[in-house]
C-alpha cells in the first residue's frame, strides 16, 4: 500500500508557472520544512524530488512485515523536538527509549555478573573520556581518547560510533558527540517516524519522480534542469544529501566555490543497514523495546549487528548493522 492509497500522497505539481519564487531540491524533512516556511511567507514554491515518495531518509515500511518499520531515521531526539508536538497533533504514540534495557551476550550466552560489570566499566570509562575532552572543546577523532585495556571497549565503541552515528571512531568528532549529547532523550514512534513525516507534509507542493540534473545559478535567478524539463525561479534551495552532491549527480554552473565543494567532500554520509526479522509470536524471553547486544572482540569497533527487540510488542526485531565500506 503506497502513500496514495493511504491518503497521504503529497499534492502533485502538474504544471508550473514561470513565476516561481523558489525551487527546493529534495523532499526530505529539510526540503519540506523549507517549503512550509516559504509558503507561510507567501512565496510561490515547488519541491522537486527524484524518488516516488516524500520524506527522504524518513521512510516507514508497513508492508514487508505487516507492521510499521522505519527503514531510515527512527528516533525523535530531545524533548523540544517539534516532531514530538507533531506526533501529539496526529494522535501518534511516541515512546521514550533512551533508557531502554539491554540483553548482553558473550560467545553466544547471556553475560554473567562479572561480564556485565566489565561492560558497564567500559561504558563509564569511555563516557568519562568523552566528557573530559568535550569540556575542553577538543575537536579530535574519538579514537584518540579511548582508554586501552577494556575488555568490552570495542563493544562500546561499536555502539557509539557505527551504531549511533554510522561512522567508525576514527571518523567521529569528540566535540560533535559531546555537543550532540544535549539532544537526549530519544523517542521512537509506534506508527513510524516516516509515517509522521508523510502525514505532516501531505499537502506539500512536490513533484515526485522529478530528478534534478543541473542548476544554473550564474545569471539573474536560477535555471533548474530536470528529468521532466527545465524550470526557472528567483532562487533555489538545495537540500539533498552530501552523498548526492559529492557524486556529481547534480551539476552546477558556475561550479560551486572551492570551500563549499571541500565541505561537501569532507562531510560524508554515515553507513547503517537495518534488517527486520519477523517471528511467529515466540519472543524467547527478550523484552519489547530493549536492545540485544553481542560482545565485539578486540580493541577497536568491529562488524556487528545489534537488535531492538519487539518494538511496541510487534512480532519483529530490527537489526542494526554496520560495516565500513571497502
Amino acid at each position: 500500500m503506497g502513500l496514495a492509497a493511504t491518503g497521504l500522497a503529497p499534492k502533485m505539481v502538474r504544471s508550473q508557472s514561470s513565476a516561481i519564487d523558489v525551487i527546493v531540491v529534495g523532499a526530505g524533512i529539510a526540503g519540506l520544512r523549507a517549503a512550509q516556511v516559504l509558503q507561510d511567507a507567501r512565496r510561490t514554491v515547488v519541491v522537486l524530488e527524484a524518488a516516488d515518495r516524500i520524506g527522504g531518509r524518513a521512510f516507514t515500511d508497513a508492508d514487508a512485515l505487516g507492521q510499521p518499520m522505519d527503514m531510515g531515521c527512527s528516533w525523535i531526539n530531545a524533548d523540544n523536538n517539534p516532531f514530538l508536538r507533531i506526533a501529539s497533533d496526529q494522535g501518534a504514540e511516541p515512546l521514550r527509549q533512551s533508557s531502554a534495557g539491554e540483553a548482553l551476550f558473550v560467545d553466544g550466552k547471556r553475560a554473567n555478573t562479572e561480564q556485565r560489570a566489565g561492560y558497564n566499566k567500559a561504558w563509564g570509562a569511555i563516557e568519562r573520556a568523552f566528557e573530559t575532552a568535550g569540556e575542553a572543546e577538543r575537536d579530535i577523532p574519538a579514537s584518540e581518547i579511548v582508554p586501552v585495556g577494556l575488555e568490552f571497549g570495542a563493544t562500546v565503541q561499536t555502539w557509539i560510533g557505527p551504531m549511533d552515528h554510522g561512522v567508525d571512531f576514527a571518523d567521529l568528532s569528540v566535540l560533535d558527540y559531546w555537543e550532540a549529547a544535549e539532544g537526549s532523550p530519544s523517542y521512537i514512534v509506534r506508527e513510524g517516524l516516516g509515517t509522521l513525516v508523510a502525514r505532516w507534509a501531505a499537502q506539500a507542493p512536490v513533484s515526485l519522480n522529478t530528478r534534478v540534473t543541473g542548476i544554473d545559478w550564474g545569471g539573474q535567478g536560477v535555471s533548474v534542469t530536470t528529468s521532466a524539463g527545465t524550470l526557472t525561479a528567483k532562487a533555489c534551495i538545495v537540500t539533498v544529501s552530501t552523498g548526492v552532491l559529492d557524486s556529481g549527480a547534480i551539476t552546477f554552473s558556475p561550479t560551486l566555490p572551492k570551500d563549499a565543494r571541500g565541505a561537501i567532500s569532507d562531510l560524508p554520509m554515515g553507513l547503517l543497514t537495518k534488517i527486520g526479522l519477523q517471528f511467529d509470536g515466540q519472543h524467547f524471553g527478550f523484552v519489547p523495546n530493549h536492545w540485544l547486544t553481542q560482545q565485539v572482540k578486540g580493541d577497536v569497533p568491529g562488524e556487528a549487528c545489534f537488535f531492538m527487540t519487539w518494538p511496541f510488542g510487534y512480532d519483529h526485531s530490527v537489526g542494526h548493522c554496520q560495516k565500513k565500506p571497502a
